[in-house]
């Protein structure tokens, strides 16, 4: 490609390019599930569901699962134990976690994000509804 077919297909970029649309932020939906330790919905659809937790140290993370996780760092690095095994995760690091697994406990202060393919009753929307989030705005929420 030459040098002036470049420049044409980069001046139809920028022509095409949006740069005033930008989409509505969300802070997610929030639960507090132990002393000092939050769980937070970021997004949920049938295909895939990403939540935020934090954790001070006054009692570890606990999370128990049903399907397979990811599990990111994005905070300090924190200690990860699941059954016998133990292991630091360092900041940015990520882990897979087999559903083999069933369970882990982090130990903080973490902020941490589990992404998974949901089962959109058992995992978003009982635990949100229980919480006292409306049904209208589960419906909203969840893509």
């Amino acid at each position: 490609m030459s040098d002036q077919e470049h420049r044409s297909n980069l001046d139809m970029l920028i022509r095409q390019a949006d740069l005033e649309s930008r989409p509505d932020f969300t802070p997610g939906l929030g639960i507090t599930v132990g002393d000092g330790v939050q769980r937070v919905f970021l997004c949920a659809s049938p295909y895939f569901a990403l939540e935020r937790w934090r954790a001070g140290t006054a009692e570890p993370l606990r999370r128990s699962f049903a399907t397979a996780q990811i599990l990111c760092n994005v905070g300090a690095p924190v200690r990860v134990r699941i059954g016998t095994w133990r292991e630091e995760l360092g900041r940015a690091e990520t882990l897979l976690l087999p559903v083999a697994c069933g369970d882990v406990e982090i130990t903080g202060p973490a902020d941490v994000l589990f992404g998974y393919l949901p089962d959109l009753d058992r995992d978003v929307r009982g635990p949100l509804l229980a919480a006292g989030y409306p049904l209208p705005l589960l419906q909203q929420f969840i893509h």
